[in-house]
């Protein structure tokens, strides 16, 4: 309507826009004036790109001329040119041919059908540029319709039959071997015309949201199929006015729209003469728009980040503004469209993110940007299948792979420069044979790398082994041939063809047939030099240890952590080992850590013992191995034969290697490694909690009925601790059974050392007479609610009643140990008689402590600010001596101590306030000799008597720093608890 405005006669004056078109084809009556910008955009396809363009050139003089002439048509006008003379007269005369700016595939595929010869060779007017003959021939290339001599093709003479663009008639041909040519004859008519969706520009927010009825949120393509079904409704059921109304309605043009139904009808009459089957089954969308592929191969891209794409040939592009998978959609949007719409699929897919990761176009087409109109999502799957003649490969990382049995590496596809797959496992026999036959003889043959290798195989690793062990405990790299002497010989002797695990055995098994020995190693092919010097005394396979034998490895590469020699010893039997039995190594590294642990003396030490291989070599011949640690055995020796005595703090001021100390390895029953490392007395602490687990699953495999009880109520067994046998991992181990207090309950458990089942027995007895002794025995209601008073927050009365129990027993006892039944029954006599009076007076003992402990809390919960040291260290003894289960754990001795303790802390708060300096200098002096007892005590292994004294005789050194008025059980001064931690705690372990 507003085109036609211009015909219609009008008395006042008018300005009419117009394309470039009207220079040639039209003729609008009362022109009088025209005014020409000089520009026009010119469609220029770009040989390097691939692209169609719409650059704005110049015009030529010849359109210049037709411009001027739309006024000269009925009478004399003017024309304005908006640029000077001398600018016009500097244009071409014509504009280019189109021949000389347009893809000549379509020209080139039907010269080959009609047999005109080579395009070069044909007398065009104006012959076309030779790079876009061969542009051309490379698109017909990429579309199948010609080989790699430039012969036309059985697809391509089916190609040259179809009056369409070669793009548009390769994926009619696709369609037909997917089963999706009907829905292929709907879109490639659409393609073949102008877009039949208007989009005027004053109604153009109502345009676009009845557009969005027929969008798809992954394809543009499928909008032109739901266009096409709902026009095809209305004409079934309107009459040609009720039809151009709604394509008003629906903005689309009617016009166009008959001319996609009459272009629809001829290339489906084509279709028919070519015989291809149209489906009749609706296809999905795989189907669809693989066929669309083979004839957009070089027009697909990679999303990089919101819509900016990577392209075939390195281009870069973006999402045309009106794709429908340019952006997602607000779900107010979404909402008013569902409702709009009934069909819940179409309402599904809606709501689906846009902006694919893999996309085709139709088209791309530069303007402002490189835009791709008319795109869909795909897989890059579809691109290998469809581009095979096209894609690019190369290999990487090549690498035998024991399961597969074959040779694999990377493929890496690419498109037109474009990454189709990063990375795809293949098998590279086939694409390299002679490389992957190297790889297969180094893999699985030299390294023994088979899945389930053949009897010769194991043979040769066998020996193979053999010759490394050897240099493993030689900690030389010089007895086993390098591995390229294996792989000359497996070389030598496997056919050039072979680089399979399957092609190989097929060989072998013919081969041997002729010679059985063919691929066998013997121990001179292996050899560089002999191993006599590498013995089993001086390298034994085993460490004897009690009766015991702990298996031995060894391994030489100084980097890794097991370089060295390694003792393996199941859990249980870890406690029985000592430093004396690691330390000493084996007797072919013996004289090297010898030498190494002289090195590591002081210099004013080392110069003495010059030199130091000679010196080793007379203590070996004199010292005794296994009595006692290594460096001491060296030091008395040394004093021995020199009269310089070497300080035990002087050994390994410098750390020894890694292989000079022994690694221990602890493993469960199952073989399974629980914890490592060279340190034995830190290793042993560490797994200590876990040996008890350790026993109980062996004994819980044991064959015989199980050893342990649950529960014990009453004295039915023989004597304990009783010794008995099991298996851990293969190695006999003696277990020993005892009673073991658990909560209130005693139980039957096994131990696996006799001291263990000792102290455990020791408890146990205690606990089995507290639970049958009579409850008259035990009516201490009165005095334990008085306790538990005092105790609030420190422990339950039920708790205090038990450790009251406990703690008399104990004192009760002393140190007996119930073994037998008699002993038992006297033991248990004997408490029954003397625990009511026991009881009565370790109540009258607590009352106190309890009590003052009380008001001592309470002091010192508003301490001032410059005491908060003090303090601190106040509350840290206060909690190490007073604690839930404190009247148990004490010993009687000490616990006696507990009144005067609290009462030198107080003695102490009184001093603070007049000499808080002094306090301070105090705290100091006393701290390092606490540290000192706790980093020790940490480690179970060190507990001993003289550790438990030691911390009782710091006990007292507090009183006699704090409140020595109050005086000490015993005399203590910094000398003497350094003298005593010297010569008796760290003595014992």
């Amino acid at each position: 309507q507003e085109q036609n405005r211009i015909f219609h006669p009008s008395t006042k004056r008018r300005i009419i826009l117009s394309t470039n078109v009207a220079e040639t084809s039209l003729t609008v009556p009362g022109i009088r004036y025209v005014i020409d910008a000089g520009t026009a955009r010119i469609s220029r396809y770009s040989y390097r790109s691939k692209i169609q363009r719409l650059p704005v050139e110049k015009i030529s003089q010849a359109s210049a001329n037709q411009r001027a002439g739309r006024c000269w048509r009925l009478s004399a006008g003017i024309c304005i040119r908006l640029y000077s003379e001398e600018d016009y007269l500097s244009r071409s005369p014509f504009c280019e041919a189109e021949i000389l700016r347009t893809n000549l595939a379509a020209v080139i595929l039907n010269m080959e059908s009609l047999r005109l010869g080579h395009v070069e060779q044909f007398p065009f007017l104006e012959p076309p540029d030779k790079r876009l003959i061969n542009d051309g021939y490379k698109l017909l290339f990429e579309l199948g319709a010609i080989n790699t001599r430039q012969q036309l093709t059985k697809l391509g003479k089916q190609l040259a039959r179809l009056p369409l663009d070669p793009r548009l008639g390769r994926m009619l041909l696709a369609a037909a071997d997917e089963g999706a040519l009907r829905e292929l004859l709907i879109i490639v008519a659409a393609l073949s015309i102008q877009d039949p969706r208007d989009r005027p520009l004053d109604k153009q927010q109502a345009a676009d949201e009845k557009h969005r009825h027929f969008r798809d949120p992954k394809s543009d393509f499928m909008a032109y199929i739901n266009i096409w079904h709902a026009w095809q409704q209305q004409r079934q059921k309107s009459s040609h006015n009720q039809q151009r109304r709604w394509c008003r309605e629906q903005f689309l043009a009617y016009m166009r729209m008959r001319e996609w139904q009459d272009t629809h009808r001829q290339i489906e009459q084509t279709i028919n003469e070519l015989k291809l089957r149209i489906n009749e089954q609706p296809a999905d969308y795989d189907a669809i728009h693989r066929s669309l592929l083979c004839g957009l191969l070089g027009q697909i891209g990679f999303k990089d980040d919101a819509q900016c794409y990577s392209g075939a040939r390195n281009r870069k592009f973006f999402l045309f503004p009106g794709s429908g998978l340019f952006q997602k959609r607000s779900h107010r949007q979404q909402k008013q469209e569902s409702s709009q719409n009934s069909d819940k699929a179409h309402e599904k897919k809606e709501r689906r993110a846009t902006a694919p990761k893999w996309l085709m176009a139709a088209e791309l087409v530069e303007t402002s940007k490189l835009y791709a109109r008319t795109a869909a999502e795909i897989s890059p799957q579809w691109v290998e299948e469809k581009a095979t003649h096209l894609l690019k490969r190369s290999y990487s990382e090549p690498r035998w792979e024991k399961n597969a049995g074959q040779v694999r590496a990377f493929e890496k596809t690419t498109l037109y420069g474009l990454v189709i797959n990063p990375q795809r496992t293949i098998n590279y026999g086939p694409i390299a044979p002679q490389e992957a036959r190297e790889i297969f003889i180094r893999g699985a043959l030299v390294n023994g790398e088979l899945r389930n290798p053949p009897k010769f195989l194991q043979q040769n690793l066998e020996l193979i082994g053999e010759l490394m062990a050897l240099e493993a405990k030689s900690r030389r790299r010089d007895i086993l041939v390098d591995e390229q002497v294996l792989y000359q010989f497996y070389d030598q002797r496997i056919p050039a063809e072979i680089y399979n695990v399957p092609l190989f055995e097929q060989w072998r098994k013919q081969a041997e047939k002729r010679e059985a020995d063919i691929l066998l190693l013997q121990r001179n092919d292996l050899m560089q030099h002999d191993a006599d010097h590498i013995t089993q005394d001086r390298f034994p396979d085993t460490l004897t240890v009690n009766g015991v034998s702990y298996p031995l490895e060894y391994h030489f590469d100084p980097s890794h952590q097991h370089d060295g020699v390694t003792l393996i010893t199941p859990l249980p039997l870890l406690s029985r080992l000592q430093p004396a039995h690691c330390d000493w190594l084996v007797p072919g590294l013996l004289h090297e850590k010898v030498v190494a642990l002289i090195k590591s003396l002081p210099k004013q030490l080392r110069r003495n013992f010059v030199p130091a291989p000679d010196f080793a070599d007379a203590c070996l011949d004199a010292l005794t191995p296994y009595q006692q640690l290594l460096a001491p055995s060296i030091a008395a020796h040394l004093r021995k034969i020199t009269g310089i005595t070497v300080p035990e703090e002087a050994w390994q001021t410098q750390p020894l290697d890694s292989h000079l100390l022994m690694n221990i390895r602890v493993i469960d029953s199952a073989g399974a490694t629980i914890d490592e490392g060279r340190n034995l007395q830190q290793l042993q602490a560490q797994v200590d909690a876990v040996a008890s687990r350790c026993i109980d699953e062996a004994i819980e495999q044991n064959p015989q009925q199980s050893l342990e009880q649950k529960t014990v109520s009453e004295w039915s067994f023989d004597e304990l601790p009783a010794a008995r046998e099991v298996t851990v991992h293969g190695v006999a181990l003696t277990i020993y059974l005892a009673l073991q207090r658990e909560g209130s309950r005693v139980a039957l458990r096994a131990f696996d050392s006799h001291d263990k089942a000792l102290v455990a027995q020791r408890h146990g007895v205690r606990q089995l007479i507290i639970n049958r002794l009579p409850k008259t025995a035990t009516s201490m209601r009165g005095a334990i609610d008085t306790l538990a008073l005092y105790g609030v927050g420190l422990d339950s009365a039920d708790n205090l009643k038990r450790d009251l129990l406990s703690a008399a027993i104990n004192d009760l006892d002393g140190d007996t140990v119930a073994t037998n039944r008699e002993q038992f029954q006297q033991l248990q006599n004997d408490i029954q008689m003397a625990l009511p009076k026991k009881l009565v007076a370790l109540c009258k003992l607590c009352e106190p402590i309890l009590k003052s402990h009380q008001q001592l809390r309470k002091r010192l919960k508003k301490p001032r600010m410059q005491w908060l040291d003090s303090i601190s260290d106040i509350h840290a003894q206060l909690d190490q001596l007073i604690y839930p289960h404190f009247i148990e754990r004490t010993p009687m001795l000490w616990l006696k101590q507990f009144p005067r303790y609290i009462n030198a802390i107080n003695k102490r708060l009184d001093k603070l306030e007049q000499e808080p300096r002094r306090d301070r200098s105090q705290r100091l002096e006393f701290a390092p000799l606490w540290d000192a007892y706790c980093t020790r005590a940490e480690n179970p292994h060190h507990h001993s008597a003289a550790l438990q004294q030691y911390r009782w005789m710091l006990e007292e050194f507090r009183v006699s720093l704090y409140a020595q008025e109050l005086g000490t059980e015993l005399p203590v001064s910094h000398k003497r608890l350094t003298r005593y931690w010297k010569k008796e705690v760290l003595q014992q372990t």
